[in-house]
């Protein structure tokens, strides 16, 4: 995806003033040739818009991972609902990356076949 948005050498912000502002993103590459860096609230680039799904369902996963550890320790009778919204987000391929979260899940799974 990288590759297919130029390695962020050429301007990634659409420009335009009167969108809504989605927050400050800045995606960064680096290899043996060259180190380019991109900030932007909104991309007309399909694969700048496609990597910042990437990271923001990577972002989301790890989220609910750290709420569900919390409710693990310290509220379990939260762990039903977190897990069914986790649930929707995966049948709405809203999360990325899901093994990241896999030692926690495991723990919840061994807890309730007890």
């Amino acid at each position: 995806m990288a590759a297919k948005a130029r390695y962020f050498e050429e301007k990634v912000d659409s420009g335009k003033r009167n969108l809504a502002s989605t927050g400050a993103k800045v995606l960064t590459y680096r290899d043996g040739q060259r180190s380019t860096q991109a900030a932007y609230n909104y991309s007309p680039i399909p694969a700048v818009r496609d990597l910042t799904a990437v990271f923001q369902n990577i972002s989301t996963t790890l989220e609910f991972g750290r709420r569900l550890d919390y409710y693990y320790h310290y509220q379990k009778l939260a762990l039903e609902e977190e897990l069914k919204r986790m649930e929707q987000m995966v049948n709405e391929k809203s999360l990325e990356e899901l093994q990241a979260v896999a030692p926690i899940l495991q723990r919840i799974v061994g807890r309730t076949r007890r």
